[in-house]
Formats: structure tokens, C-alpha cells, sequence
């Protein structure tokens, strides 16, 4: 029988959350600085099943809620905000964004449909 070795076990738990600290604070500086445009830019740097838990949802919860923007509560945007450490206004101005990039959202149709009003 082998006796696993705490300071070894230890070690790596550390690496883990030092690599996943990273991760979150490239998505802050990516978003923050507009080089991310959508939730796929998000979900390239961390995938959604480590992502979702940290925001009390189900993976597919997030799937449907980044797929249509719209969906976020207010709550959802401030848990995002609190894990990335940045101000909630980044946060919506972000989702703000990718409803304006989403083509699913109704409410992105109707703004495009406008729009298209105005210039005939």
C-alpha cells in the first residue's frame, strides 16, 4: 500500500489554483481591454464546466445564457464581476456587446431591423 504524499498533493492543489487564477485574470484583462468580443473568446481561455460552477449555474445553464446574453440577471453579471474582480459596469458593458454581436437575441434582431428602418 502506498502512502500518498500530502507536501506533493499539496503542491499541486497550489499549482492548480495559481493556474486558474490566471486564467481568470487574462478573461478580466481581455475584457477589459475589448480584445474579447463574445463568451467564446471567455470559454477559449477556461472551459465552461470549470466556469460554471464559480457562478452557481449549470454548464448548460451558461451555454443557453451565453448564447443569448439577454438571459443574464443582474445577479449572474455581479457573481461574474466578483470572479473576475472587476466593476460590474465592465461586466455589462461586456454582455452589452455581445448582445449587439448576437444574432439569436431578440432584442439584437429588433435593434438590427431599426436600423434597417431608418437607412430606407
Amino acid at each position: 500500500m502506498t502512502v500518498k504524499n500530502e507536501p506533493v498533493g499539496n503542491a499541486i492543489t497550489e499549482a492548480k489554483k495559481k493556474q486558474r487564477a490566471n486564467r481568470l485574470n487574462s478573461i478580466r484583462h481581455c475584457i477589459e481591454n475589448g480584445v474579447i468580443k463574445d463568451f467564446q473568446g471567455v470559454f477559449a481561455i477556461i472551459r465552461r464546466t470549470n466556469l460554471a460552477p464559480d457562478l452557481y449555474m449549470a454548464p448548460y445553464t451558461l451555454r443557453r445564457k451565453a448564447e443569448d446574453p439577454g438571459q443574464f440577471t443582474v445577479y449572474e453579471l455581479l457573481r461574474f464581476a466578483e470572479l473576475l474582480n472587476t466593476p460590474y459596469n465592465t461586466m455589462s458593458a461586456f454582455v452589452i456587446q455581445c448582445l449587439s454581436n448576437s444574432r439569436k437575441s431578440p432584442q439584437s434582431n429588433k435593434l438590427r431591423d431599426e436600423k434597417q428602418d431608418q437607412t430606407h
